[in-house]
């Protein structure tokens, strides 16, 4: 399922203002002329600017003028069976699910001499990335990209962007998207992996705040090993930049817009809890609680994103019980200052 940068120069024109003093006085035809007076100092020009860096979104924002930063969670899944199953997932044939652990890192580059991205998934693989085209019903703009990650001619994955600007696309700074893989064992069972990756350039040093506070809404977008669709919800992040504290909570959820209703849940509330950051740093990270406990196997860390902090990207992992099963749930979430 579902991220160059240019820098703008602006040209100042100077105006070099320069001052001539003309002579017309009469003079004896036998005398010799004066010669014109000189002409006043031309004003030192005024010094050209240095142009600000100036961000430009595209479908990918991957550049070299301004610090990116990633992250990536993922679900491993071990099924009995291949699964044909499209857009979601077979949990009849479910052997066992594996969240990811904490560093997990992807890697998004772009080749600028072949004008081609690469991509580095944490389990390893590597390769181009294919535009396989948009996603979209005839007659309607298409709000999604899909792409083959190949490798010496061969597939080793699949990744799902949207297309920023389109279907009311909010973030300008910021990007998200899926990846996916799949491959067979020996022992006849299936590994299907799927990934969540989200990625944004972060602020300079000197434009993150100090002072004051900011609140910043995200989406998430997220897996679970009993629901057969990803996950979405809401994230509150409040920030006090002149004290270097977070607070906000994550309100995970399903929702099948009426498809399913049956599958529709509410995992209630995860509140921050043990939050760090300090003042002038860019970077977050934390635990969750749930109806006051302490949830020690939870995580989550993530980033201020654009020129002056204007978004938000982070990811995260916590368990939870459905119906009497327990798991964990992991996902990314992406948002912008209120």
């Amino acid at each position: 399922m579902r991220e160059s940068i240019t820098v703008a120069s602006a040209t100042l024109v100077l105006l070099l203002a320069l001052a001539g003093c003309g002579g017309g006085g009469g003079a004896s035809p036998n005398s010799t002329p004066l010669p014109p007076p000189p002409p006043s100092p031309a004003p030192a020009p005024t010094p050209t600017p240095t142009p600000a860096q100036v961000i430009k979104p595209e479908t990918l924002t991957i550049g070299t003028n301004a610090q990116t930063v990633a992250y990536t969670v993922y679900e491993t899944d071990t099924l009995s069976s291949e699964s044909n199953v499209s857009g979601s997932k077979d949990l009849a044939k479910f052997i066992k699910s594996v969240p990811s652990e904490q560093g997990a890192t992807i890697q998004l580059d772009f080749d600028e001499a072949r004008q081609i991205y690469k991509i580095k998934l944490p389990t390893g693989e590597a390769g181009e990335l294919t535009d396989l085209g948009l996603n979209g019903s005839a007659g309607q703009i298409a709000s999604s990209t899909f792409h083959r990650i190949s490798s010496n001619g061969e597939t080793v994955g699949s990744v799902w962007m949207p297309v920023p600007f389109r279907e009311r696309y909010p973030y300008t700074y910021s990007h998200y998207g899926r990846w996916y893989k799949s491959e067979g064992n020996a022992d006849g069972t299936h590994t299907k992996i799927y990934g969540w990756f989200v990625y944004g350039y972060q602020p300079a040093a000197d434009a993150i705040p100090r002072s004051g506070t900011a609140t910043y809404r995200a989406e998430i977008f997220g897996e679970t090993p009993v629901d057969a669709f990803e996950i979405s919800g809401t994230v509150k992040l409040a920030f006090d930049f002149g004290s270097g504290t977070l607070s906000g909570s994550m309100n995970p959820f399903l929702y099948t817009n009426g498809w399913y209703t049956d599958l529709d849940y509410d995992y209630g509330v995860y509140d921050f809890a043990q939050t760090v950051y300090s003042v002038g740093s860019a970077n977050y990270s934390g635990k969750f609680s749930k109806d006051g406990v302490l949830l020690d196997a939870s995580w989550f860390d993530g980033s201020l994103t654009g020129p002056n902090a204007q978004e938000v990207i982070g990811r995260f992992s916590a368990p939870f019980t459905r119906d009497g099963t327990q798991g964990t749930m992991t996902g990314v979430w992406i948002g912008k200052k209120d």
